[in-house]
């Protein structure tokens, strides 16, 4: 009596197996929707809102509940390990026919079997990894660092110090004060977010671990862009460049002749390369080519100082390769890594009130390898 479907669906059994998979996939992983007393979630119970800032918020099958659901259906209904073993020890398997047998969507039988051929593909033992070590028990520094509230805390330390033990002890300590969907944890490349994840479901569970948002800053950009990237000119489905689709970006820009006077004609490449670079350092700091035309507005260089004129000039023609660089990247849907900040915080700026259901959702926010961020 708590799930309701389109009756449509009851003309395409797979496809009603899986919808029903992924509620159970709802119900079981976030246990926000089954606490019956629990303060409806200020970030993704607005995404089915329907009044003011609400209305805006978008439904996103990429969001991380509507993936972590898709992905429990998936295993749920045809578990990788099985449909592969299905698939070598059944002469003449198809995906078509593994899927009939074992009532399942066609594309999922297809992507199931891709992900156990990864997996035996790319399996190593990890063992001895640190998902597997128990957390030893913190120092009383580490401890004291790890308990202490009324302000917010910045731990210095160096290398092989127990930082990150430090902060997963913290993680236990605010467990107490706050709900696991309560914690933002943050930090800078994807391998420190396995890890924590990893140390997170060692020392308290997979469930738990699968309940605290730990990602990185980019990956935590990303969904806000999801969710609330209309606030941007962004659609929920933009694609992002990686660093070799952004410098083929700035390449077609400066073959169209924008800038020719700081392009190397012997290695385009290299400049476009170039102008990457300068792009990223700039954006980085949240400097678009709004705040950059006008500083160089600003720059009067000397009459007699004919290097500095020289330079102003170079530099009006790389505003013109980032002005277009801007102005193709937002018109094809385009997302360079640096965008998935600056627009973030562009959106929270603009939108206080949409920043203080983040603040009323995140209560825990914690930052690991904070060294190594920009």
């Amino acid at each position: 009596g708590c799930l309701y479907y389109d009756e449509n669906l009851n003309e395409k059994p797979d496809e009603k197996l899986f919808v029903i998979a992924h509620e159970v996939g709802h119900l079981e992983l976030h246990p926000r929707l089954t606490r019956g007393c629990a303060e409806p979630d200020p970030v993704y119970g607005s995404m089915y809102g329907c009044a003011g800032t609400d209305s805006l918020t978008r439904y996103n099958s990429r969001s991380r509940e509507e993936a972590e659901a898709n992905a429990f259906a998936a295993e749920f209904l045809c578990p990788s390990d099985e449909v592969f073993r299905l698939w070598l020890t059944n002469k003449g398997a198809t995906t078509e026919k593994l899927a009939e047998s074992l009532g399942a969507p066609f594309f999922i039988v297809n992507s199931q079997l891709a992900e156990a051929l990864y997996q035996k593909a790319f399996s190593f033992d990890n063992s001895s990894s640190s998902s597997k070590k128990d957390e030893k028990e913190c120092d009383p520094i580490q401890e004291e660092a790890a308990i202490f509230t009324g302000a917010p805390v910045l731990i210095n330390a160096g290398p092989g110090t127990g930082k990150t033990k430090t902060l997963i002890r913290r993680i236990e300590f605010l467990l107490g004060k706050y709900e696991p969907e309560n914690f933002l944890v943050v930090t800078f490349s994807n391998e420190a977010a396995t890890e924590l994840i990893e140390r997170v479901a060692a020392k308290f569970s997979e469930n738990i671990a699968s309940q605290l948002a730990i990602t990185t800053f980019h990956g935590f950009g990303l969904t806000v862009l999801q969710h609330h990237g209309q606030f941007q000119n962004v659609d929920a489905n933009a694609y992002i460049l990686d660093d070799a689709a952004q410098t083929e970006l700035i390449s077609e820009i400066i073959g169209k002749a924008v800038g020719r006077k700081i392009v190397n004609i012997k290695d385009l490449n290299e400049t476009a390369n170039e102008a990457a670079r300068h792009i990223n350092f700039l954006k980085q700091r949240l400097i678009t080519p709004i705040e950059l035309e006008q500083t160089l507005n600003d720059w009067k260089p000397k009459i007699d100082d004919s290097l500095e004129k020289a330079r102003k000039k170079d530099a009006e023609q790389f505003l013109e390769i980032f002005k277009k660089y801007e102005e193709i990247k937002d018109f094809r849907q385009r997302l360079d890594f640096a965008d998935l900040i600056l627009k973030s915080i562009n959106i929270f700026r603009s939108k206080p009130a949409l920043a203080a259901k983040y603040r009323e959702k995140y209560r825990a926010v914690l930052v690991d390898e904070y060294q190594d961020v920009s």
